[in-house]
């Protein structure tokens, strides 16, 4: 299946990928001015069971720092890193 492979500062962060979502994101964003964190995860499809939480690969989200560098890689991978789908989310 195609993943994303995620690495910061040229250390691997995930492999994401699943057969059972329809998306899989790598984003970095920026919430109320707290500096830039990095989250990887998935959308299941519309078949999904009613209340099934989305999943996400390694930590909820990661704090950058000034001078990251966070590379995103397509790959082919018939095993990416196991994924969280975690009910209680946390708010960072």
């Amino acid at each position: 299946m195609l993943c994303l492979e995620v690495a910061v500062n040229g250390e691997r962060y995930c492999l994401a990928g699943a057969d059972d979502v329809w998306s899989v994101d790598a984003d970095v964003t920026s919430l109320f001015g707290s500096g830039f964190d990095l989250r990887v995860c998935g959308q299941r499809d519309g078949n999904a069971p009613l209340g099934a939480a989305d999943p996400y690969w390694a930590e909820w989200t990661r704090h950058l720092n000034i001078g990251d560098v966070v590379t995103i890689r397509l790959v082919e991978s018939s095993v990416p890193d196991s994924r969280d789908t975690g009910a209680t989310v946390p708010l960072s």
